[in-house]
């Protein structure tokens, strides 16, 4: 999450969506309605949320179009595709 008055204005533009616990405050976290937010919404507020703590070279990556931040995302942009867990 960035700072109190990014969050301030999630709460408050998107009570449907967005929402806190008093076992919360003071975290830098907010919760969210899954059924209220679409995939396109989700993958932004994941994206932003990598961004702010990701390092600055990975950031940098992926803002030259190097790549996505998920894991397969990575495991295709190094060459390979997804490992198999050996049993």
């Amino acid at each position: 999450m960035g700072d109190e008055a990014e969050e301030q204005a999630l709460l408050l533009g998107e009570p449907e969506v967005f929402f806190t616990t008093p076992a919360y405050d003071g975290l830098p976290l907010l919760m969210l309605r899954m059924a209220q937010v679409s995939v396109d919404r989700l993958k932004e507020l994941v994206t932003d949320a990598w961004r702010m703590r990701a390092p600055d070279s990975l950031v940098g990556d992926l803002d030259d179009g190097g790549g996505d931040p998920s894991p397969s995302g990575r495991a295709q942009s190094q060459g390979g595709g997804p490992s198999k867990a050996r049993a």
